[in-house]
C-alpha cells in the first residue's frame, strides 16, 4: 500500500523483481478467507471434483502450484510466455477460477496435484 513504510516497499519491490511474490497484510487476510471457504465447501458425495484439463494443462498447473512464474514455465517448455498465458486463460475458464491462486486451490482440492510429482517432467 502507498502508506506502507519505505522499508516494506523496498522489500516488496526486491521480492517481486527477483521473481518472488509479495502479499500485504490485507491480502493475506483475504487469502486466508478464501482458503477457509474452499476448505469448508460441502461435498455431497465425499468425492473430489475432477478437472477436465489436458495433459499439458495439468503439467502447467503443477508448476503453478509449485510457484513457478509464467516466464519460468515458458522456458521449461520452450514456448513463449504468451502460450503459457493462453493455457492459463483456458484453465481459468474450465475450472471457474479467476486467478492463479484459485486455480492452484481448485487443482489441489481436486486431488490430482497431491498425487503428482510437482516437479513435473518437462519435455
Amino acid at each position: 500500500m502507498k502508506d506502507s513504510p519505505t522499508e516494506l516497499l523496498f522489500e516488496a519491490i526486491i521480492s517481486v523483481m527477483s521473481g518472488g511474490f509479495w502479499l500485504g497484510q490485507t491480502l493475506v487476510s483475504d487469502l486466508m478467507g478464501l482458503v477457509r471457504s474452499l476448505s469448508q465447501s460441502p461435498s455431497g458425495s465425499g468425492a473430489k471434483p475432477t478437472l477436465s484439463l489436458t495433459p499439458r494443462e495439468r503439467e502447467v498447473v503443477k508448476l503453478v502450484i509449485a510457484s513457478h512464474t509464467n516466464r519460468q514455465i515458458a522456458t521449461m517448455f520452450s514456448v513463449s510466455e504468451e502460450t503459457i498465458k493462453h493455457h492459463l486463460t483456458r484453465m481459468f475458464q474450465k475450472v471457474g477460477a479467476s486467478n492463479r491462486l484459485e486455480l492452484a486451490m481448485k487443482a489441489t482440492k481436486s486431488g490430482f496435484a497431491a498425487s503428482a510429482d510437482l516437479t513435473a517432467s518437462v519435455r
